[in-house]
């Protein structure tokens, strides 16, 4: 089974609902995915004093996606805005978007899809109404299969025009047989020959 990566960045929030009396929000996002078992959900830390424009500098969460459920549209990434207190944290709103529609708004090329992605979106308060707005950014990974292998195509490697690879020709040229050459070295001349004098 082929999972693919998936990257949110949380940025930041605006004008959300304030559900604390007296103080200002301490606001944290709950970040999710549904429809894939195999993912679990997972927090930004709190924004201390953050109260209806909370900052998360960009906080990175990541999920490893069931590439055929991303294709059907049957995953769901749902963020969960809430208000951090003593008595019991407290939901300020949510955002449910089909992760489909983020993997088809950044078009078909494999260098889109690498690239991140900033949107923002209306939060929607428990009783349904549109307050506030959530930034955040998302990218995509190569699927993999279930042993961490790449399921991107490799490009085919250039060809001679003999049908060989490149790499194969070049093999193939290294295992022919030079031709003899002489023995001799191209610098090497003979002496003449010194006549010997004879002794009487």
């Amino acid at each position: 089974m082929a999972r693919r990566p998936l990257e949110i960045t949380i940025v930041s929030a605006s004008d959300l609902k304030d559900v604390n009396m007296f103080s200002k929000m301490d606001v944290y996002a709950a970040v999710s995915v549904s429809g894939d078992p195999g993912n679990k959900k997972q927090k930004t830390p709190v924004a201390k004093d953050g109260g209806t424009n909370p900052k998360w500098n960009n906080y990175s969460i990541k999920f490893t996606l069931d590439d055929a459920a991303l294709l059907d549209n049957r995953l769901t990434l749902n963020i969960e805005l809430v208000s951090e207190r003593s008595l019991g944290d407290t939901k300020i709103g949510s955002v449910q978007i089909p992760l489909k529609e983020l993997f088809d708004s950044l078009g078909g090329g494999d260098y889109q899809k690498k690239q991140i992605k900033y949107v923002g979106y209306s939060v929607q308060t428990s009783s349904g109404k549109p307050k506030g707005s959530i930034n955040f950014g998302y990218k995509f990974g190569h699927p993999r299969s279930s042993s961490g292998y790449s399921l991107e195509k490799q490009k085919p490697k250039p060809r001679s025009s003999s049908g060989y690879s490149l790499e194969k020709q070049y093999s193939l040229e290294k295992q022919k047989p030079k031709p003899p050459s002489d023995s001799r070295n191209e610098f090497e001349f003979e002496l003449p020959k010194m006549k010997m004098k004879e002794r009487f």
